[in-house]
């Protein structure tokens, strides 16, 4: 499976998602919502630059089981993509991390 890219009106014509590397020029912000696929492939494609997450307190496994990041993962631990942490907080029993990601290149 793989991304769809869609192309935005701006003032001056047609954007391209893909050569504007985001929607920066055009929207200051976008919420992406989704599953472990779309995660990936934002993530790839260099459109992921901040996080928030919550956690719940369950443990929840099996080899059909949501992931948070799909695709074909990484084949070695120095290749993750790490996270600055700009913020820890508590909503009753779930816990939200907000950061950044930091890129590998």
């Amino acid at each position: 499976m793989g991304c769809v890219f869609f192309f935005f009106q701006a003032e001056d014509g047609i954007r391209d998602l893909v050569r504007s590397r985001g929607l920066g020029d055009v929207y200051k912000r976008q919420l992406v919502e989704g599953g472990g696929e779309i995660n990936s492939c934002l993530l790839k494609e260099g459109f992921l630059d901040k996080i928030m997450l919550f956690y719940a307190p369950i443990l929840i496994g099996g080899k059909g089981a949501y992931n948070l990041i799909g695709g074909k993962g990484i084949d070695f631990l120095k290749d993750a993509y790490k996270i600055n942490i700009a913020a820890v907080k508590r909503f009753k029993e779930d816990i939200y991390v907000e950061g950044y990601v930091h890129r590998n290149y």
